[in-house]
């Protein structure tokens, strides 16, 4: 679950049997975001933080914070999807 143009070691690749691992609760938070990041990013212009509703902040904040399963010590936060979200976002 890259943005595509993230290879390692840029983050570490959420494919889909690490994403089934996710608590529930998690994964709601996976897609509150994602959804909301398709509908703002374009492909090529930057996204304010300070753009996102207070539950998307919350859902991204959550899906940083989670540890990944099989990823010791590696947090979503070290996701190459976050990693490339926070390459195209201003404060």
């Amino acid at each position: 679950m890259c943005l595509g143009m993230m290879q390692p070691p840029y983050g570490i690749p959420i494919n889909a049997e690490t994403h089934e691992k996710f608590s529930d609760e998690v994964k709601k938070a996976w897609e509150t975001f994602h959804n909301w990041w398709q509908q703002n990013f374009d492909g090529s212009n930057p996204v304010s933080r300070a753009s996102m509703p207070p539950e998307v902040a919350a859902a991204f904040q959550k899906m940083k914070e989670t540890p990944i399963p099989g990823y010791d010590g590696a947090t979503g936060e070290d996701s190459c999807y976050v990693v490339g979200v926070n390459m195209h976002m201003t404060d």
